[in-house]
């Protein structure tokens, strides 16, 4: 059968109809349209983008009784090009991968095997079953952060400089617990980075979230040059929402990098220059923050002024503390 700008062949099987009905479907796509799917289903693209190309494969759909004892399972390849829709002048990005999933409706689960999905400089695979007991496994290779963030730049809404970042970098994420109240854990790891000019050796931290906190621990960022910098930080939640009473947590620890490569970081720009070192702390919540910080005793810091000559200081080591009753 012609359809979908393809072509579908089918096979359908029901026995047992003076008792128990069994019914099986069989199903091979061929070339099927992604943009005939996507008018079909009645949507535009998904996230600003509109995509072109082909999906395949093969299906199958069986059950026994009533309908809630479905299973299917399909074996599919798509093969696309990804289109922004706010900058159609922009290239457009292949995707091509694999879906091997399954659905057992008895058991209320949805199982990926060797899925995985590519688009230039990045790939992500998926495997594991989401459930009432999930546990999905998805991880993402960046091979190229420069190029990355050029393709996701391009799909944005508005124009705007692809960012200064290079590099790779790859996350392990896991999805656990049930549908209703999922949580993730991930891992980031990042090597060779540069951003906005400054380099960095590594960058790694770990993260969590559940419907009743997100956290951010064993943060860290090794400079390129010297120093490094550790942190971690924790907000309490509310079934995945946030309230200026909650909860809030951070630290940081910064040993002795120069100012010139944080400045660089952050996008700013200020006649200061030396090395930084300082622990920080935050707890309370956003009604009642309470914190402190100390900057160690080797802090140096050169300050060019605009109508004179530089001026060397030393900051001495101060401890600040703060709270808001």
């Amino acid at each position: 059968m012609e359809s979908l700008g393809g072509r579908i062949t089918a096979n359908a099987e029901i026995k047992h109809l003076d008792t128990t009905p069994e019914s099986q479907i069989q199903a091979a796509l061929h070339s099927i349209s992604l943009r005939a799917l996507q008018r079909a289903l009645r949507t535009q693209g998904i996230n600003g983008a509109t995509l072109s190309g082909s999906l395949g494969g093969k299906a199958e759909v069986s059950w026994k009784g009533s309908i809630t004892s479905l299973r299917a399972h399909s074996d599919l390849t798509v093969q696309a090009l990804a289109s922004s829709k706010s900058n159609p002048t922009e290239s457009s990005v292949p995707v091509d991968g694999a879906i091997h999933v399954s659905y057992d409706g008895a058991r209320q689960t949805i199982s990926l095997r060797d899925t995985t999905l590519r688009i230039p400089s990045a790939i992500l695979t998926a495997q594991g079953t989401i459930s009432n007991d999930s546990s999905l496994q998805i991880q993402v290779t960046a091979n190229d952060l420069h190029q990355l963030a050029a393709i996701a730049s391009s799909f944005r809404s508005s124009q705007t400089e692809v960012p200064a970042v290079s590099g790779s970098a790859t996350l392990h994420a896991l999805v656990s617990g049930s549908m209703k109240k999922p949580s993730v854990s991930a891992q980031l790891n990042a090597r060779n980075l540069q951003v906005e000019g400054s380099q960095w050796t590594a960058a790694k931290l770990e993260m969590r979230a559940n419907p009743s906190e997100f956290a951010v621990q064993s943060g860290s960022l090794i400079n390129a040059q010297q120093g490094q910098a550790t942190f971690s930080a924790s907000v309490g939640l509310r079934n995945w929402s946030y309230q200026d009473a909650n909860r809030i947590e951070a630290h940081l620890d910064v040993q002795r990098i120069r100012i010139a490569d944080l400045q660089r970081l952050a996008n700013e720009h200020y006649p200061i220059s030396g090395d930084f070192s300082a622990k920080v702390s935050l707890g309370g919540s956003q009604l009642q923050p309470r914190g402190g910080g100390i900057c160690a005793d080797h802090q140096r810091a050169r300050l060019q002024r605009a109508d004179s000559e530089p001026d060397s200081k030393i900051q001495r080591c101060k401890r600040l503390h703060w709270f808001r009753p």
